[in-house]
């Protein structure tokens, strides 16, 4: 997922990258992979939780008198940048393994509350940035479906077996 943004965030936002670089951005994403573009409206924009659930934020080099753009107009240059992409495809490779495909969000998002539910203490809010924090780390190490499944496996596992309690000597 790809959010649009003319507003740079506070330290808990996804890289950001410029709109020049998505051509570039794009080419190194697996052909197969489903990509979501997310605008938000004119007057307000993307809030901060659908910026914090993207892969990386985009941001358009404007006029620094008048940051944003329209968003008729901004999805237009977006997509004028995704076909740019689209015209470098190279053959169709239907031949490549469905252990290389990328897990769906909803995989992500069962290991992310799977470890969270465990793993991260709701004090002071800090469940939250940690949550953050494995979902970015999650989408910079690109595991594909299988690893999900097995860290998400071995994760019920370890819960299961009582690794909340203090290992016995």
């Amino acid at each position: 997922m790809i959010a649009t943004s003319g507003r740079q965030r506070t330290n808990q936002h996804p890289p950001t990258l410029c709109a020049r670089k998505l051509p570039d951005y794009l080419s190194r994403i697996q052909k197969q992979s489903i990509i979501a573009l997310v605008f938000g409206n004119e007057q307000n924009g993307l809030d901060n939780q659908a910026i914090q659930q993207s892969h990386c934020q985009i941001s358009v080099p404007t006029n620094p008198k008048f940051k944003s753009l329209n968003v008729a107009s901004c999805v237009q240059l977006i997509c004028f940048l995704c076909s740019a992409y689209g015209r470098q495809l190279a053959p169709n490779d239907s031949c490549e393994k469905n252990s290389d495909h990328q897990p769906t969000m909803n995989k992500i998002d069962a290991l992310i509350n799977t470890i969270s539910s465990h793993a991260f203490e709701e004090a002071h809010g800090k469940a939250q940035h940690d949550i953050h924090k494995l979902r970015q780390l999650l989408f910079r190490l690109k595991p594909s479906e299988d690893e999900t499944n097995f860290l998400h496996g071995m994760m019920r596992r370890l819960i299961k077996s009582g690794i909340d309690e203090e290992p016995k000597p």
